[in-house]
């Protein structure tokens, strides 16, 4: 009985030890209301867009983030989509940075080119640093 004892409490402590050494980033934050526009008002899209036209001024991507500790980390990368995926840009904000409080806006963009937007697909990313979220893609088109 005593050795069964001693076995259990060097099991837990293994356990311990072993859960101890893993790096684990589960956070409470959380990303709510993505939308797409080329026109935002006050920083933020008032409806979601999908179509786009080779002169639309920008594409926009608006999003709240929600309960988000100072050192979390939202990323937005763009991307044009037609077959392999193609990294236009991408930028880290820091929450600390960027805004106070359980819920507020966080947004970011794409001026046109020169020549126009290239017709065709492209898609944003929007992803934090911790492991218990799933990024949010946001497909649309230029027509």
């Amino acid at each position: 009985m005593k050795m069964q004892k001693i076995l259990a409490v060097m099991a837990l402590a293994t356990l311990l030890l072993f859960v101890n050494a893993c790096s684990f980033n589960v956070s409470t934050a959380s990303v709510s209301n993505v939308l797409m526009c080329d026109k935002p008002v006050d920083e933020v899209c008032t409806s979601d867009m999908t179509e786009f036209t080779t002169a639309s001024p920008m594409f926009y991507l608006s999003c709240d983030l929600n309960y988000a500790p100072e050192d979390t980390k939202i990323k937005f990368s763009w991307f044009k989509a037609d077959g392999e995926r193609f990294l236009i840009d991408s930028v880290s904000l820091r929450s600390g940075d960027i805004g106070s409080g359980s819920t507020f806006n966080v947004h970011s963009n794409l001026s046109r080119p020169n020549n126009g937007w290239p017709l065709g697909n492209y898609e944003v990313e929007v992803s934090l640093n911790t492991d218990n979220f799933k990024p949010i893609v946001k497909a649309f088109v230029v027509k």
